[in-house]
């Protein structure tokens, strides 16, 4: 959020008026690292399951039943903190999933096929 006595500061002129934003654009020069600082602040108090890479984010667990008490908890510091998730963007209880270019999970990491063959076909 832009702090209402703030939002003169990205304010922007339009023929229907002065318009000003609520929440950060991302355009704004620090905004991705404005915006990195408070996602990991808002993940801290669940860092031992839970991160974020700049705007991924992600919970990881060692059991099913872990992963549905962690999925909780992280859902609920979201939520608190007043923050949304795009549904269709997030994938639940994957046993592998791509994140920053390389399948994760089961014990896991490894390249992206996909990535991999990208490369080997340039040449």
């Amino acid at each position: 959020m832009v702090r209402p006595e703030d939002r003169w500061k990205c304010a922007f002129v339009t023929h229907h008026g002065v318009w000003t934003w609520k929440r950060m654009p991302f355009g704004l020069r620090n905004a991705s690292a404005t915006f990195v600082k408070a996602i990991r602040k808002i993940l801290f108090p669940i860092r031992d399951h839970s991160d974020a890479y700049i705007d991924d984010t992600y919970t990881i667990s060692n059991s099913f039943a872990d992963h549905i008490e962690h999925l909780r908890a992280f859902l609920c510091v979201i939520k608190n903190a007043g923050l949304t998730l795009s549904l269709n963007k997030c994938k639940f209880a994957q046993t592998t999933t791509k994140f920053v270019g390389f399948l994760v999970g089961s014990g896991t990491i490894q390249p992206d096929p996909a990535k991999v063959e990208a490369v080997q076909n340039t040449y």
